[in-house]
């Protein structure tokens, strides 16, 4: 079983960020060689075009909260912001090239522009959204321990992020000295699920022979393996 690839909010807000720079420099492209009937034939005059073009884009997505992560995995938000922004950001690039460039529109071309802008938002935040409810925020931790199990629990909400901001859920604990637990199917086929296995013993010399084995398969297999005192560092 491969390593699932883990992002954490900042590198998936990155993500999204820059499918929209993109879609929006590629629908700037358009509307100034195409729905235009005045040619841009100036290289700083284009940039500083697509330069504002994307910067009123970002400044409208962030005032309005488009970049929630929450919101970006619920359709209703999705098409909501999606339409709420996107609108406004056409008509802000159709009347600034009035204003600037004292532009007349080819209407075909100015209308793809106006419709297929905000298409192509919603379809990438669909994308977005459909990627990542496969690829998973939060690790899955399997805890395995020494000791009593309510001397455990604080360890746990560390984990878990309840004191301190984490990626990772317990899903598994385990006693070490479960023997009987370490043979069972439903456990190990547990095991197999989970992408990270923390450790909190007292020795990590004399492992269970089975755990030992089972820990072993599992570095093989791509997951997450680490003492708790690794973990808190």
């Amino acid at each position: 079983m491969p390593k699932r690839n883990i992002l954490n909010p900042v590198e998936r807000k990155l993500i999204i960020i820059l499918g929209d720079i993109a879609i929006i420099i590629f629908a700037l492209n358009i509307f100034v060689n195409e729905a235009l009937d005045v040619k841009i034939e100036e290289t700083s005059y284009r940039a500083l075009f697509y330069v504002t073009g994307v910067l009123a884009y970002i400044i409208l997505a962030y005032v309005l909260d488009f970049y929630n992560l929450d919101k970006a995995l619920r359709t209703r938000a999705i098409i909501s912001q999606t339409f709420t922004i996107v609108v406004p950001f056409c008509f802000l690039i159709f009347l600034g090239a009035v204003i600037i460039f004292d532009a007349s529109f080819w209407r075909m071309p100015l209308l793809i522009f106006l419709t297929l802008t905000p298409i192509e938002i919603f379809l990438w935040r669909f994308l977005f959204r459909n990627v990542f409810q496969v690829v998973p925020i939060i690790k899955n931790v399997a805890y395995i321990y020494d000791g009593e199990w309510y001397e455990q629990q604080r360890f746990i909400n560390h984990i878990n992020g309840e004191e301190l901001q984490t990626y990772y859920k317990t899903k598994l604990t385990l006693p070490h000295d479960s023997e009987n637990n370490l043979y069972k199917e439903k456990f190990v086929n547990a095991l197999d699920k989970v992408d990270t296995i923390i450790l909190n013993l007292k020795s990590y010399d004399r492992l269970h022979p089975k755990l030992e084995d089972l820990i072993i398969r599992s570095i093989l297999r791509g997951k997450e393996v680490i003492s708790f005192a690794t973990f808190y560092e």
